[in-house]
């Protein structure tokens, strides 16, 4: 997912210093994330978010990238939706 991220990013002409302003978080945490370094984030419930919003800001399908991480890492964190 971090490659698709980092892929949006480049086409919108973004830094990623801009997107790391706007999502709030460190450059080193996005940079991380692009490169897949997963094991180097906070961890999986924050990386999953991290993702959803990247992707939320790119117009990606966050549904789509959330569950590439998860079969990424191997886990599956299906219960963990949150309904309204």
């Amino acid at each position: 997912p971090g490659e698709t991220l980092r892929q949006a990013r480049e086409q919108k002409g973004l830094s990623l210093s801009q997107v790391a302003g706007q999502l709030n978080l460190t450059e080193n945490s996005l940079r991380q994330l692009e490169n897949g370094a997963f094991d180097k984030l906070p961890g999986h419930t924050f990386s999953r978010g991290y993702i959803r919003a990247y992707a939320k800001l790119m117009g990606l399908d966050q549904a789509e990238l959330v569950n590439s991480f998860d079969h990424f890492t191997g886990t599956n964190a299906s219960g963990s939706t949150v309904q309204s």
